[in-house]
């Protein structure tokens, strides 16, 4: 929960959650104007900002991915969500008592799955083999900021795929966190036996 001057004042955590239409937290806050924002999905994949009561604000950094090998594969089909509440107000509980509201965050997805489809052309038949091609992907979107945007202080990441080979061709399965123009998005397919690049560009612009 944060107040109206933007820093945090509570905060809750609970594992273990089956989230539905009537799940809800109880949080105890003092009379004031507050908003709420919510996160799931968040494990060992991550490294979690320690928040601070009184100083915390919505554009501190909330999540950072972490870049071992075998953590980057625990994103595979993992999805995350974040949202924020309307503002809720709470009258003084001095003069009016003990007051429940209710309030609703609307949570978004904060991950993207992109699947890329690679067919080796007839007129390479006989020179190449599937296998020889891999394709990358890689973001500076690694930072995630409570508010859910994405830090301008990310470094890029090589995001891991799964990759189902069916003769001439395959499928390489993506999944990443939040992707925005203005940040580093490449995709480049190459020949890993020759180190020929076939291609690369922006993955939002294509």
């Amino acid at each position: 929960a944060f107040g109206s001057d933007g820093k945090l004042v509570n905060a809750i955590t609970q594992k273990n959650v089956n989230l539905t239409k009537t799940y809800s937290a109880l949080m105890p806050l003092n009379g004031g104007v507050y908003s709420f924002i919510g996160w799931t999905g968040l494990d060992a994949s991550f490294d979690l900002a320690q928040l601070k009561l009184k100083q915390t604000t919505k554009a501190d950094v909330m999540l950072r991915l972490k870049q071992d090998s075998q953590l980057l594969k625990l994103l595979q089909n993992k999805r995350i969500f974040q949202g924020e509440s309307p503002l809720v107000h709470l009258p003084d509980a001095k003069t009016h008592g003990s007051i429940y509201k209710q309030t609703s965050i609307n949570l978004r997805e904060k991950t993207n799955r992109i699947k890329v489809d690679v067919e080796l052309h007839e007129s390479l038949k006989g020179f190449a083999n599937i296998e020889d091609f891999e394709v990358f992907i890689s973001s500076d979107n690694g930072i995630l900021n409570i508010d859910g945007t994405v830090s301008l202080n990310g470094i890029p990441i090589q995001y891991p795929y799964q990759k189902l080979l069916m003769g001439d061709q395959f499928t390489a399965n993506f999944t990443l966190l939040s992707l925005k123009t203005g940040y580093t998005n490449r995709i480049l397919l190459k020949n890993i036996k020759s180190g020929e690049v076939i291609y690369e560009g922006d993955l939002i612009a294509n």
